[in-house]
């Protein structure tokens, strides 16, 4: 009779250790699932992956393939966005009719009425240039400065329209492209496309976080900070033509945040 009991109770604490076993597997995969939700961990040895837009964000002395990143936004949603920068600085552009404030922290350079870079403390910068058609010469004979002539907008507004790379955003040609910078160990992300006859140039540094299914990730720190940037400038252009430049500088930076 003792030997059934003990066999009984012997048992029963099986089946209670099993039972605490799945629990705390439980347990853990709700934090684990919290965690990615709120941008936890990603990648390691587990291959953890990040939930919906949100990308894998890996620090530049990772070691691969055991490698821990951190999943952060894809992008913010400007919505939601608390644009409270009062005590920000002020950039203004009289040609364009604009003006944006820009983190304390960053520097503002503008080498021309039509290009002007904003440098996050990090020191890679964003540049939003705009190359006006009817302020362009005619010929190379007339050029002075940054710019382009007629000519030479008309043949390549001909290249974007008709390049195999090229996507359409907001229902408009934007060819994009990619180029390596070995110096700074950037890969810069460009887009060009026109609004009417005007060139839009925007360039944007973006990391990789080097794995064969990654995305390209912003490099400028905080998101928030660059869409309350963004939000400034859309309510802040004026005129159809200025309109139509920043939606389409907002579609084609999303575009940019995921590829």
């Amino acid at each position: 009779m003792n030997k059934r009991i003990l066999f009984l109770l012997a048992g029963i604490i099986v089946i209670e250790l099993i039972g605490l076993s799945l629990g705390l597997i439980r347990i853990k995969q709700s934090q684990n699932q919290t965690n990615q939700e709120a941008g936890g961990n990603c990648g390691g040895i587990a291959g953890l992956e990040c939930p919906e837009n949100y990308v894998c964000y890996y620090p530049e002395d990772a070691n691969f393939p055991d490698a821990m990143g951190e999943c952060i936004p894809q992008y913010v949603d400007r919505g939601s966005v608390n644009t409270g920068v009062s005590d920000w600085p002020t950039y203004t552009n009289e040609q364009y009719n604009f003006s944006i404030q820009y983190p304390n922290d960053w520097g503002v350079t503008t080498y021309s009425p039509v290009e002007t870079h904003f440098t996050p403390l990090s020191g890679e910068s964003m540049k939003f240039i705009v190359f006006d058609y009817s302020d362009a010469p005619a010929t190379a004979t007339e050029m002075t400065g940054l710019g382009f002539t007629k000519q030479e907008l008309d043949q390549k507004k001909t290249e974007i329209t008709t390049n195999a790379a090229t996507q359409n955003i907001n229902d408009a040609p934007v060819y994009m492209s990619g180029a390596y910078d070995k110096s700074a160990a950037t890969l810069i992300r460009k887009a060009e496309f026109f609004v009417g006859d005007d060139y839009v140039l925007f360039t944007m540094p973006v990391m990789s976080n080097l794995l064969p299914d990654s995305k390209y990730v912003v490099d400028f720190g905080s998101p928030e900070q660059l869409d309350a940037m963004i939000a400034q400038i859309e309510r802040g252009e004026a005129g159809s033509d200025a309109t139509q430049k920043v939606e389409m500088f907002d579609a084609m930076l999303r575009t940019l945040q995921v590829q």
